[in-house]
C-alpha cells in the first residue's frame, strides 16, 4: 500500500439516519461515523467533524464537503474496502480503550508464541516491556525511529518489537525477510527492525534482494500474529501496548518513566 502523505482522499460514503445535528456516514470497508458540521465557508462548501471507530480505537478528522464529495484532512486511508487508520497527524484525536486482563495474557500468550516459532532472541534487561506494534512500510514508525523517540523510550523500557503488516504483500515480505534476517544473525529483531528504518533506500533493496524467494516459513508466522493481533482488535501502527495493558496509538503515553 502506498504512503499517503500528501493531498486530499475522496472518502466513499453514504448518508443514514443519525441523532439531530448529526449525519452518520458509512465509509468503504462498512467503518460507521458521525459527521457534525462545524462551519459553512460557501453555500457548496461545508466543514465537519468526522468522528470514526474502528476496534479500540476512536478518531476525530477535519473534513471538508463539496457538494456530495468528502475530503479528509489528514488522509483518510481507504484502499480496497479496507479503511486504514492514519497513525498519528497531528489533528487527530485518538481514544484507546486499555487492554483487560484477559486480553493482555491473551496478547502476551500471542508475543511469546511468535518469539517461539520465530526463533527470535530475547534478551533481558530487567525494565517494563513495552510492545511496539509497527509496520515496515509505516511512515510514522520510521519517524519515530528517525526521531530518536524510540531510543528516549529504551531508557524506561524493555521495547519489544511486534509486526503488523497492514500494508500489503510487499509490507508482509519484508517483514518476513527481517525475521529471517534476525534469526540468521542471532541479532534481536528490535536492532534488525532499528536499522531497516534508518536504512538508505538502497540498502533496503539489497536487504530484500538478500533475503530470496523462499520465505514460506515466516510469512505463515506473521499471518498467525495479524490474526490473533486483529482478534484482539488492534487495527493500525504504531501501537504501543504497556505491561500494564494501557494501549497508546500512534506516539506513546506520557507515563512517568513507567
Amino acid at each position: 500500500m502506498k504512503r499517503f502523505a500528501v493531498a486530499l482522499t475522496v472518502l466513499a460514503v453514504s448518508l443514514t439516519a443519525a441523532p439531530a445535528g448529526a449525519e452518520e456516514v458509512v465509509l468503504s470497508g462498512g467503518v460507521k461515523g458521525e459527521l457534525h458540521l462545524v462551519k459553512e465557508k460557501t453555500e457548496n462548501v461545508k466543514v465537519y467533524s468526522l468522528t470514526v471507530k474502528r476496534g479500540r480505537v476512536k478518531e476525530t478528522f477535519k473534513v471538508y464537503r463539496v457538494g456530495k464529495l468528502y475530503f479528509a484532512e489528514p488522509t483518510a486511508m481507504v484502499k480496497e474496502g479496507k479503511f486504514f487508520l492514519p497513525y498519528p497527524a497531528g489533528r487527530v484525536k485518538t481514544e484507546v480503550k486499555p487492554f483487560s486482563p484477559e486480553e493482555l495474557s491473551d496478547f502476551r500468550r500471542a508475543y511469546s508464541s511468535f518469539v517461539a516459532a520465530a526463533g527470535l532472541r530475547e534478551p533481558d534487561t530487567g525494565k517494563p516491556k513495552l510492545y511496539v506494534v509497527f509496520d515496515p512500510l509505516c511512515p510514522y514508525c520510521e519517524r519515530a525511529v528517525r526521531s530518536g523517540e524510540m531510543k528516549k523510550l529504551m531508557a524506561s523500557y524493555d521495547l519489544r518489537a511486534v509486526p503488523f503488516p497492514v500494508h500489503g504483500k510487499l509490507s508482509e515480505r519484508i517483514a518476513a525477510c527481517l525475521l529471517k534476517k534476525a534469526e540468521e544473525e542471532r541479532a534481536p529483531f528490535e536492532k534488525v527492525v532499528a536499522e531497516w528504518f534508518k536504512d538508505s533506500p538502497r540498502e533496503k533493496r539489497e536487504l530484500l534482494n538478500s533475503c530470496g524467494q523462499n520465505l514460506s516459513k515466516e510469512e505463515l508466522i506473521l499471518r498467525k500474529l495479524s490474526r490473533e493481533l486483529r482478534s484482539l482488535e488492534i487495527t493500525g501502527t504504531p501501537t504501543f501496548i504497556y505491561s500494564d495493558g494501557t494501549i497508546s496509538v500512534g506516539k506513546p503515553e506520557a507515563k512517568d518513566g513507567r
